[in-house]
């Protein structure tokens, strides 16, 4: 084996191994079948692959693997394990994309009660809570609403654009602000707590609307459902923001990713306790993964009630709620994860010829990059 062959098969390393295996040598004599005659003895030693042979390698990688997350991230058709593997990381995006859309809904509504656009209702004396102008709205916190919209009536290209660019928004802002985060005045545990919870709850449900949602992947079930829930969500979102105004500042942002994540969890856990086997894992899984986001996010809540000095005679009862809420929240995460667990376990596994299958569906690699030598 010369030095050059050695080089191209360096490259290869980027392919799946099981595509590799199958296909490893016949690449490696096609790109050398395409080397141009040399009397030099030498150049088999000197020479490399070319530029674009590296990319078409590089794309062919890319593609196999994108097809290899859809078979695990499974759709209709998929084996059992892997559809419920979809379903949960389904599940995710839609449940992200819900609390988002909440959350957005009321900075549209604060803004226009503050602007005083709501006839019948004064505006406060002094600004607060999710006041945000119209341009971040837009640009920002509102798109998440139609991004919702469009992933539950099943537009799933737009859905992804849209999420897409509300959180590179919100990611966006991170990083203009990056020096407050590491040299801000709150104490370093809290920034760190602020900055994880920031990039999770961004950045979670995007990266499930992505892989869960590809070009085999089933539309969401029972949409005309998941708006009647948002909207039922936002009504109640909104009359905790009244609350909140009238008996003291009990609630921040991260109660509202709390409290929908406690009932969902307590609906599955019961749904699971009537039906068995026959619920699936999805939901328990679903919530299990988000379990650490919604963590994230209290914990900044907590650590800022604690290491802050706040100054109002609630700091004592909104420190114990928050408490309570992380409390609730790993309390409950223990049977979510054993009702997961159990549920997937009963569930078929993928035969070692389906994946091995998935993991080299392109077929021969020639077609793939012969146009490239």
């Amino acid at each position: 084996m010369n030095m050059l062959e050695q080089r191209y098969r360096a490259v290869l390393k980027l392919l799946p191994r099981a595509y590799r295996q199958d296909w490893e040598d016949d690449m490696v004599a096609t790109f050398l079948a395409g080397q141009p005659e040399s009397d030099d003895p030498d150049y088999s030693e000197v020479a490399r692959p070319s530029w674009p042979e590296i990319g078409s390698v590089a794309a062919l990688a890319v593609r196999l693997r994108l097809d290899l997350v859809r078979f695990r991230v499974g759709g209709a058709g998929a084996p059992a394990r892997n559809l419920a593997w979809g379903d949960t990381v389904r599940l995710v995006a839609v449940l992200g994309l819900l609390v988002h859309a909440i959350l957005a809904a009321l900075v549209v509504a604060e803004t226009l009660w503050l602007d005083g656009r709501i006839p019948g209702l004064a505006p406060p004396a002094v600004a607060a809570g999710f006041h945000l102008g119209w341009h971040e709205l837009w640009t920002g916190g509102f798109v998440w609403i139609p991004a919702f919209a469009a992933l539950v009536l099943g537009h799933r290209r737009v859905a992804q654009g849209l999420a897409l660019v509300a959180a590179s928004r919100a990611l966006a802002a991170i990083c203009v602000n990056a020096e407050v985060f590491v040299t801000g005045p709150p104490p370093i545990a809290l920034r760190g707590s602020a900055l994880v919870a920031e990039v999770l709850l961004n950045t979670a449900p995007v990266l499930a609307v992505l892989a869960g949602f590809h070009r085999d992947s089933p539309p969401v079930r029972n949409p005309t459902r998941w708006l009647a829930a948002y909207a039922a969500l936002v009504a109640g979102a909104l009359g905790l923001v009244v609350l909140d105004r009238h008996v003291g500042p009990f609630f921040d942002e991260p109660t509202y990713y709390t409290l929908p994540f406690l009932a969902a969890a307590v609906y599955c856990l019961a749904a699971h306790a009537r039906r068995g086997a026959s619920q699936g894992p999805a939901w328990a899984f679903a919530l299990v993964l988000l379990a650490p986001v919604v963590l994230a996010a209290q914990t900044t809540t907590v650590l800022e009630l604690s290491l802050l000095q706040s100054v109002g005679t609630t700091r004592s009862a909104a420190t114990a709620a928050a408490l309570a809420q992380v409390a609730a929240v790993l309390v409950i995460s223990a049977p979510l994860a054993i009702v997961a667990g159990r549920s997937f376990r009963r569930l078929p596994p993928a035969s070692a010829a389906s994946t091995s299958a998935a993991s080299t569906s392109a077929g021969p690699p020639g077609k793939q990059t012969e146009g490239h030598q």
